[in-house]
């Protein structure tokens, strides 16, 4: 099956958006609050290109599309190619780097970091008849080295040193197993429940936090490496398993040591895996999502107090109470009586 070859050598999001629909002679190309909008032709695929940017150098690029054949996006530009942040929250993207003769598969497990030296080459393949949600964030170096150069000695050295690197010189590229969060906070940058200037600034946020995780999952990377701990394709996907037998019955939720056996793995290895992909102890994320269940059920204002605690897993009355203030701050007595729970759901 033949590909379509986008060339891209901008890294203005607007200008790169506006180069891809020249390229596909499409129409529909819109700029909406500063987001740069290209709905794919009919007969290309069925999805839509989105990239805006921020102040500071930053930029977001994202792609929900199913093609109807093979797109290969090839990125190219004679200034300094910016640090790049992937995460595919769905389907599979291929990376390749001519140069080197090397290439990559990244799916919804693995992240990568990646910047190259100027004039070098980066390919993205996006495969036919798959839906794919593809996230990528840009760093221009030299406008985003202003603004954090005194923080980079907080940094892990390999980041900050490329952030350094204002001309271009360097090159990194770091694959890793970075986590199911990274995917949880991407999949929030395709919701459509903002508009306008809201929307403008709930994707910087969106986008600001998906560099923090990023950045915080190299160093965990990294210092998994160093005290020789990795997970294996199984091993991730026996923890993803935990986080379903927690959320499937809050009010019994079963032992650490019980969820170990039921998923196949050792107990160190659940509690230290699942650590290092969801940045909570399972402790803490029980506690969550009983939490978020709770808030749930109390805005929809159909139960008491004593009956959302024991739902979610909680004999207690006042202990609930104390943990759901700990969590957002107000009693859920004060949610019923004041009626926070219409603002809340607006």
């Amino acid at each position: 099956m033949k590909q379509i070859i986008l060339n891209i050598h901008y890294l203005d999001q607007q200008k790169a958006i506006e180069g891809i629909a020249k390229q596909l002679d499409a129409v529909g190309f819109q700029v909406v609050c500063d987001e740069s909008i290209l709905p794919l032709p009919s007969e290309i695929g069925q999805g839509t290109f989105r990239g805006i940017n921020f102040p500071n150098g930053l930029g977001l690029f994202t792609l929900e599309a199913t093609f109807k054949q093979p797109i290969k996006m090839v990125y190219k530009t004679e200034k300094v190619a910016p640090v790049r942040f992937f995460t595919c929250v769905k389907g599979k993207v291929i990376q390749q780097l001519p140069a080197s003769e090397s290439f990559y598969e990244l799916n919804p497990v693995v992240g990568n970091i990646c910047a190259l030296p100027k004039n070098k080459i980066m390919e993205l393949i996006f495969p036919a008849d798959t839906l794919v949600r593809w996230v990528m964030l840009e760093i221009d170096r030299k406008d985003y080295y202003e603004k954090v150069k005194c923080d980079l000695k907080d940094m892990p050295d390999n980041l900050a040193d490329i952030l350094r690197d204002t001309k271009g010189d360097e090159q990194i590229l770091r694959m890793g197993k970075y986590g199911i969060e990274l995917g949880e906070n991407a999949r929030e940058i395709f919701s459509p429940r903002y508009e306008g200037v809201a929307r403008k600034k709930f994707l910087e946020s969106k986008t600001i936090e998906q560099m923090a995780i990023h950045i915080r999952h190299f160093q965990d990377v990294e210092d998994a490496y160093k005290g020789d701990f990795t997970l294996s394709e199984y091993d991730l996907a026996q923890i993803q398993q935990v986080t379903q037998i927690i959320v499937d019955d809050l009010q019994e939720v079963p032992t650490i040591p019980d969820m170990a056996k039921l998923v196949g793995l050792n107990e160190s290895k659940l509690k230290r895996g699942f650590k290092l992909v969801y940045q909570f102890t399972i402790g803490k994320y029980i506690r969550k999502k009983r939490m978020e269940a709770a808030r749930h059920l109390l805005l929809s204002n159909t139960m008491s107090i004593k009956e959302v605690a024991e739902e979610v897993g909680y004999s207690n009355a006042s202990h609930f109470s104390n943990r759901f203030r700990n969590e957002y701050g107000v009693l859920p007595r004060e949610i019923i009586k004041n009626g926070l729970h219409k603002v809340y759901t607006s």
